[in-house]
């Protein structure tokens, strides 16, 4: 018999979950597709370098390259293995993402796939939040290029997300703590009054 505070708990915190985990993926997924990861501004040129695109303008004309033109020779350097670590975890936040939704379609339909679901959200979120974190560490202690650019502000993004998706399997942790044995609280008043009483 679930109590009145359990069921007031899954109503609340699914939906935040649920929601906390799509706000970090759409942090992330902009994080990885966004250009502006490393910036050189020079009087006469401006580029803007991303892990899957980049900006790059000359006297005012901008032309958008994707990945395999000329972001491909900045990810053999500077930004190959943060965008390695960055990818991984934007799949492991859709993951995440597709199972937080399972498990609440699950919230009620037994304890095995409430588990089940719980327990796969909790894999796939943990690691997207915690790679998402380590990539942001990895890119920051990065040496930037001897070219006059700077780093852009895309990775305040993938931190954001990082520390979202850390918070939504934290949560989630909330509920499973909230799941013990099933019983009735006057139930277990009533034995604990009686097994105590001399």
């Amino acid at each position: 018999m679930m109590t009145g505070l359990r069921i007031e708990t899954e109503r609340v915190l699914f939906p935040c979950v649920v929601a906390i985990t799509g706000v970090g993926l759409v942090l992330q997924l902009l994080g990885l597709f966004l250009p502006y990861w490393y910036i050189i501004d020079l009087k006469t040129h401006y580029w803007a370098v991303g892990f899957f695109h980049s900006i790059h303008c000359k006297y005012g004309r901008c032309v958008n390259a994707w990945y395999g033109h000329r972001v491909e020779t900045w990810l053999n350097g500077q930004l190959r293995f943060t965008a390695w670590i960055q990818t991984v975890a934007v799949i492991f936040g859709v993951l995440g993402f597709i199972t937080s939704i399972i498990q609440m379609v699950n919230r009620r339909r037994g304890q095995m796939r409430k588990n089940l679901s719980h327990t796969a959200f909790f894999l796939f979120t943990l690691p997207a939040g915690f790679l998402a974190l380590v990539g942001v560490i990895v890119y920051i202690s990065e040496e930037s290029p001897k070219t006059g650019g700077d780093n852009g502000w895309c990775y305040i993004l993938s931190l954001l997300a990082g520390i979202l998706l850390l918070l939504s399997a934290l949560l989630s942790c909330v509920w499973c703590r909230d799941q013990g044995n099933d019983y009735d609280e006057r139930l277990a008043a009533r034995y604990l009054y009686t097994s105590t009483r001399f």
